[in-house]
């Protein structure tokens, strides 16, 4: 019983209470209570606190996170390679579940996983000794503060989530230069559908935004591998000075999108776009919340556009699309300062492959 308290007391502390996978029940309300009761707090105030409440909670969330993965739970993985059809195995190293990204991208079907036994991090490399040649490579998930020890050791770094930044303190024609011959076909499809924007801050707006827009199109888009927010981290950016930016064709909304000035950057962070709409993927509705959000930076004197998150693998379609606008990439912010340490093992077709 005892035990039991003990692990679902870590579990809290290390959970990320900013996306909906990893919460329950008990801690939403926590912090739908707190959000409700920071509200009547005056607007001055309210800006602040909000902004230093979540700092402070995901610095000590990362804390507890560091100290949790000195122990790791390994996972034996096996399965059809997804491009050669070759079986390999794969250890995986965590302190929660396996991410269904990286299984993805590896195997061509659901893999067999078989869950062995508990580790230190620093045993880390005997294990790999242990298995070795039986298998292809190994995945340790952790904090990026493990980052140095894990070089040491020969492996290769992986950021689970990149930021894109495009700088814009020139004048737009030197910005609008550096995209893509694409994406300058892209633009043309605003005129084309005649896209407009609309800047809100209105609450009201911002749940329709959350459960007709976020919701439905984070899991069309990434089904299995999606990553929500809850609701109340919407709410605490919003409240922090965040704005939606709307994407309207005929006074119908399409698209919708939040962002944050925060000195001389904007920062892009939850988008959706409106359920049973989202073939106007196709037609360009995202080329133009990127393009108004753009226009509304440099109006706001911003010098940098955060883009916001995505893989950071090449062959990924968010990274390839805005890669296409002429960002470069930076290190993701702390709320997403989780990495996969990799070392192959042998150099199968398979491994090779990836």
């Amino acid at each position: 019983m005892i035990k039991r308290q003990k692990n679902s007391l870590i579990s809290t502390h290390i959970s990320q209470w900013w996306l909906i996978n990893d919460q329950n029940s008990i801690s939403y309300k926590i912090i739908g209570e707190f959000t409700k009761v920071c509200c009547y707090l005056p607007k001055s105030i309210r800006k602040s606190v909000f902004s230093f409440v979540d700092n402070f909670v995901i610095s000590i969330s990362r804390l507890f996170l560091i100290f949790s993965q000195v122990s790791l739970n390994t996972y034996l993985v096996s399965g059809k390679e997804k491009h050669s059809g070759e079986i390999i195995t794969i250890l995986f190293l965590c302190n929660e579940n396996l991410s269904p990204y990286i299984l993805e991208i590896l195997f061509a079907e659901t893999p067999t996983i078989k869950k062995q036994f508990n580790t230190h991090i620093w045993n880390c490399q005997k294990y790999v000794n242990k298995f070795f040649p039986n298998i292809d490579a190994i995945f340790i998930k952790s904090d990026r503060f493990y980052v140095n020890f894990f070089e040491k050791k020969g492996f290769t770094i992986i950021p689970e989530w990149i930021s894109m930044t495009l700088d814009i303190s020139g004048p737009l024609d030197d910005v609008y230069k550096k995209f893509s011959k694409g994406t300058k076909e892209d633009l043309k499809k605003i005129k084309k559908y005649d896209y407009t924007c609309e800047i809100s801050d209105d609450v009201e707006k911002l749940k329709s935004f959350y459960n007709k827009m976020y919701i439905p199109y984070i899991s069309w888009k990434f089904g299995d591998t999606g990553v929500y927010a809850n609701f109340y981290t919407i709410k605490h950016l919003f409240e922090r000075g965040s704005k939606l930016l709307f994407i309207k064709f005929n006074d119908e909304y399409l698209f919708g999108g939040l962002f944050l000035k925060d000195k001389d950057k904007i920062f892009a962070s939850y988008a959706g776009v409106m359920e049973g709409k989202f073939d106007c993927v196709q037609k360009g509705v995202i080329t133009a919340s990127y393009h108004y959000l753009i226009q509304k930076a440099k109006e706001s004197g911003a010098d940098i556009v955060d883009f916001g998150y995505c893989r950071p693998f090449v062959n990924d379609g968010v990274f390839i699309y805005k890669r296409k606008w002429g960002t470069k990439i930076e290190q993701a912010r702390i709320d997403s300062a989780e990495i996969f340490s990799f070392k192959a093992c042998n150099n199968s077709k398979g491994i090779t492959n990836f």
